[in-house]
């Protein structure tokens, strides 16, 4: 089957898709159904542009390497992971109203917003933001890696992003 399978996607024939998806399309709504589950049409759109992938990439499956259940079932976890990467950031972005967007004098007080993190973390985001400290230099005075600097401040952000969308600060 994988050869017929094979053999009709790569001579461009739609009879290749079908077959691809009688065949594995249990498989490919398994795996995409692990990372975006309960969004239809997000799965939905994922599953189009799996079989998309495998369209044109097709020249690329070596059989001396991998089999073809796994390589479109790789091809389809990555995809499915990148959907769900897309929706997270779609999520975490804020729109601010237009009055807000527009509004020129907002001035916000940062010593009183730091405030909210913990102690450590406000002298990571303020040396590294304010000071324009390199995450290696301030890794360097708390003796760690510069990792852990990116780490303390992606939760700063993050702990900010929430404070801001509960309308704490």
């Amino acid at each position: 089957m994988d050869k017929q399978i094979l053999q009709a996607i790569r001579q461009k024939q739609e009879l290749g898709v079908t077959l691809l998806l009688e065949h594995y399309g249990g498989l490919l709504n398994a795996i995409v159904r692990k990372y975006i589950a309960g969004r239809p049409q997000e799965m939905e759109e994922c599953m189009a542009d799996i079989v998309v992938a495998i369209w044109y990439h097709i020249d690329d499956f070596d059989a001396t390497k991998n089999d073809f259940k796994n390589w479109i079932a790789v091809i389809a976890k990555f995809k499915a992971i990148d959907r769900l990467r897309k929706i997270e950031r779609q999520q975490t972005t804020v729109e601010l109203p237009e009055q807000l967007a527009t509004t020129q004098d907002v001035e916000l007080d940062w010593h009183t917003i730091l405030r909210q993190l913990p102690q450590k973390e406000q002298e990571i985001f303020q040396k590294y933001y304010f000071e324009g400290l390199a995450a290696k230099e301030i890794a360097q005075h708390y003796q760690t890696k510069a990792s852990w600097v990116h780490n303390k401040l992606s939760r700063s952000r993050q702990k900010l992003r929430t404070l801001f969308l509960k309308d704490e600060v």
